[in-house]
């Protein structure tokens, strides 16, 4: 300010300067402490004519009270929060209480000579008396009286608070889309550019492939030299040439898993990514292992090709060898039942393979967590705009996304159910029952339910299997009562041997004792006629206004039950509750 030395007259300094320029000519400045304009040091003269003139948003704090004034191009932020014009000639902590704690201090830095530059800067501010957080950068200048002493602070600011949101909530979606790529179920690794750099990838690829993070930065060739000698890296870069996507059924893969070499037989596919230009950029591999499968199948085609051949040798030696013909009829027989078996394994898992694959494709959860955390957002942030037809939709909405997480989570319990009996131990089912109850001791102290239970016996099995299976019972037990009544559940047990069991059961198992456990409410009950439909999935007997659930949880208890070597069947009538007999091998 030392190269402004010529004094302005009041005319000259305040001519123009827009709406800010003629409010400062009209106001009354008498009972200001800076008294009239022609009181004012001109070091103060210019600096007003100078901020009144420039497009860029400028405010001063002059003198000891910090008096303020401001610009047009300034004027449209205090107009925002309706502060404007009651700012004019007033004390800066006055105006600023909501902000003066962060505000203040470096103001002080400032009267004592230092410039100060602050970017994305979060203050408080006062917007129709409301308190919110707002977003600034700024560069605060001293500015000299006419002895060259710091005597007031020139501030050129501009709100940020618009793009910093922006970025946070940019920064929150690639966050979220990051947690959904580092938790799918499916295999994925991307790779960028020509040389096929790792960008990202996650666990069930680093599983798949026997590495760590160390990966990650580094090329194809860095990472797996051994497939170099496979179509797998020209593969990868034609989907990046041409963006046609690849699709790998089945293919025998020679890997270093983890140091050690590993055959794996692999389903895969390859797709383009592409930038905000439209360009491709790099490819994204998704993988299945899928070796059990394949190998189940080969066994299958091995024990055909034994069937044939032992086919083959009978028809050459049956006349010469009747009395090797019964033996070898029973080794034909084991045979067969054997292919039998291999061949339902084989079913089984490939149907598996495929249910798997469907949901884990189709992302089934991604599109229903975006609708609801956007539909809280939207319930949060717009609670005040929105009328009550509008927050009762959202409301609606989440509803509906709850009850279809539900079901999703149900589904994927279902078809995660299978059968190892090589992992199955001696369990109590006396711990497992006690750990569901703990798990419902809220529904339960609620519904003031009286629950009474017999010693249980313990057998071999998987506890978290035997932990859904009675979960769901004490849950249906406790859900279908009767209007206005606390529910009563009884667990009773017995031991049966084989030949005492219902005709009606369909055992895998050729145990000689079976334990019956049952479950017994005197809840509404059903009509017995329906008492093999409710173990079918979403198969409901009483409508979803009455009782809430998705129609899987006795599917799951079915399942649970017969990969126990189990059964499981229903007696009922209305309005008389309903008995659950669940039959496992001792």
């Amino acid at each position: 300010m030392e190269n402004i030395t010529k004094e302005l007259s009041p005319e000259a300094f305040l001519q123009g300067g827009g709406e800010m320029g003629e409010l400062i000519r009209n106001y009354n400045w008498n009972e200001n402490p800076l008294q009239t304009p022609a009181h004012w040091p001109s070091s103060l003269k210019t600096i007003i004519q100078l901020i009144l003139h420039s497009k860029v948003p400028m405010f001063v704090w002059w003198g000891e009270d910090l008096i303020q004034f401001y610009n047009d191009a300034y004027r449209d932020f205090l107009a925002v929060g309706g502060r404007h014009p009651s700012f004019l000639g007033k004390s800066g902590y006055d105006c600023w209480p909501e902000s003066w704690s962060i505000i203040k201090p470096l103001i002080d830095r400032v009267m004592e000579g230092e410039g100060i530059y602050m970017e994305n800067l979060l203050v408080p501010h006062y917007r129709y008396g409301k308190a919110i957080e707002t977003y600034w950068t700024f560069g605060y200048s001293p500015v000299y009286n006419e002895e060259n002493q710091p005597k007031g602070v020139l501030v050129t600011c501009t709100e940020t608070t618009h793009t910093i949101l922006s970025q946070q909530q940019l920064e929150l979606s690639e966050a979220f889309s990051q947690q959904l790529f580092d938790r799918s179920p499916v295999a994925k690794v991307v790779f960028m550019g020509e040389d096929m750099v790792v960008q990202m990838v996650n666990e069930r690829m680093l599983t798949l492939l026997g590495r760590d993070r160390s990966i990650i930065g580094k090329t194809f060739m860095e990472v797996m030299p051994e497939l170099m000698i496979t179509p797998i890296m020209g593969r990868l870069r034609q989907v990046l040439a041409t963006g046609e996507t690849y699709v790998q059924p089945e293919e025998k893969i020679e890997l270093v898993r983890f140091g050690k070499p590993h055959i794996g037989y692999y389903h895969y596919i390859y797709s383009v990514l592409k930038n905000e230009l439209g360009e491709n950029t790099g490819v994204i591999a998704t993988a299945i292992e899928i070796t059990d499968q394949v190998r189940i199948r080969q066994q299958i085609e091995e024990r055909e090709a034994q069937y044939r051949d032992l086919s083959e040798h009978l028809e050459q030696v049956v006349q010469a060898r009747t009395q090797d013909l019964e033996v070898s009829n029973e080794e034909l027989l084991a045979s067969n039942e054997e292919l039998h078996q291999l061949n339902g394994q084989l079913n089984l898992a490939n149907d598996r393979l495929q249910q798997f694959a469907y949901v884990a494709s189709h992302d089934l959860q991604e599109p229903l967590r975006k609708i609801q955390t956007f539909s809280s957002l939207l319930s949060q942030k717009y609670a005040g705009i929105l009328d009550e037809a509008g927050l009762a939709s959202l409301a609606r909405m989440s509803k509906a996304g709850e009850q279809m997480s539900s079901l999703i989570t149900d589904l994927l319990s279902y078809s995660r159910l299978v059968t190892i009996s090589d992992e199955f131990k001696v369990i109590s089912l006396q711990k497992v029952v006690a750990k569901v109850l703990e798990t419902l001791e809220l529904s339960i102290e609620q519904s003031q339910a009286q629950i009474t239970i017999e010693p249980l016996p313990s057998l071999k099995g998987d506890a978290m299997q035997l932990g859904q299976l009675f979960q769901n019972l004490i849950s249906n037990a406790l859900k279908f009562t009767k209007p206005g009544e606390a529910p009563a559940i009884t667990i009773q047990t017995c031991l049966l041997n084989r030949h005492e069991l219902p005709e009606q059961l369909k055992l895998i198992s050729k145990a000689d004792r079976y334990h019956c456990i049952s479950v017994k409410d005197e809840g509404v009950g059903f009509d017995e006629k329906y008492a093999d439909r409710i173990f079918v999935v979403f198969e409901r007997l009483h409508n979803k206004q009455d009782f809430s659930g998705t129609g899987i949880g006795l599917a799951i208890c079915q399942r649970v039950v017969e990969n126990h070597g189990g059964a499981i069947i229903a007696k009922s009538k209305p309005a008389q509750g309903a008995v659950f007999h669940v039959y496992l091998p001792s």
